[in-house]
């Protein structure tokens, strides 16, 4: 049932809302490919930016933004390839790889800027690359699309990420960030086991 919660629920109204931007890409000849390398150069350098900040930096607020650009550009780059029959099995490669490492990336810097809970933070990383993996499974398997499913998918990841910055602004000894990355790793870890449900449902 919280499967149901997921952000990717909205997929289709937060496309809607894109269609504009879809139109202008197309027009300016940008090829699935490039925009999903556009969104992964974007990643690496908000990660590194963050690395090297300050907890509490205010300049670490605008990355917040860049947190819902990758998600705009994460659902544009795929937009873009159906509209202009441009989808490719190097480009869905391409796409999974990028969305892997940058998660890996923003989980790494969080870690650095926040200075604490390594473990909860190490812990996340591995339920959401088990996750991750379950889902590259499915998607490897001809005929059958990649496993979106939440409650904690690609999307509500990038929400979350988010939401730590907001709480890093709090004291360092305070427990909510805490808190945060506990309900996360549950939802990974169920994520997981949803996902995982379904890979055995295919052979049944």
């Amino acid at each position: 049932m919280l499967a149901g919660l997921s952000t990717y629920t909205l997929k289709r109204q937060f496309q809607e809302l894109l269609l504009p931007a879809q139109d202008l890409l197309i027009e300016k000849k940008l090829s699935p490919n490039q925009i999903t390398s556009i969104a992964f150069t974007m990643n690496v350098i908000a990660a590194f930016s963050l690395m090297a900040l300050e907890r509490g930096s205010l300049l670490s607020l605008g990355l917040i933004a860049v947190f819902f650009l990758r998600m705009a550009l994460n659902a544009l780059d795929g937009m873009v390839a159906k509209k202009t029959n441009q989808m490719t099995w190097r480009g869905a490669v391409l796409n999974e790889v990028t969305d892997y490492l940058s998660d890996a990336l923003f989980l790494l810097a969080l870690a650095i800027y926040t200075a604490e809970a390594w473990d909860l933070w190490a812990l996340l990383g591995f339920s959401v690359m088990a996750s991750e993996f379950v889902s590259a499974l499915v998607f490897s398997k001809p005929g059958l699309d990649k496993v979106n499913s939440g409650p904690l998918a690609k999307s509500d990841r990038t929400v979350f990420f988010g939401i730590c910055l907001f709480l890093s602004f709090l004291p360092p000894a305070s427990q909510w960030l805490e808190f945060a990355l506990i309900v996360a790793v549950s939802l990974s870890l169920l994520t997981c086991f949803n996902r995982f449900r379904l890979v055995v449902a295919i052979d049944e």
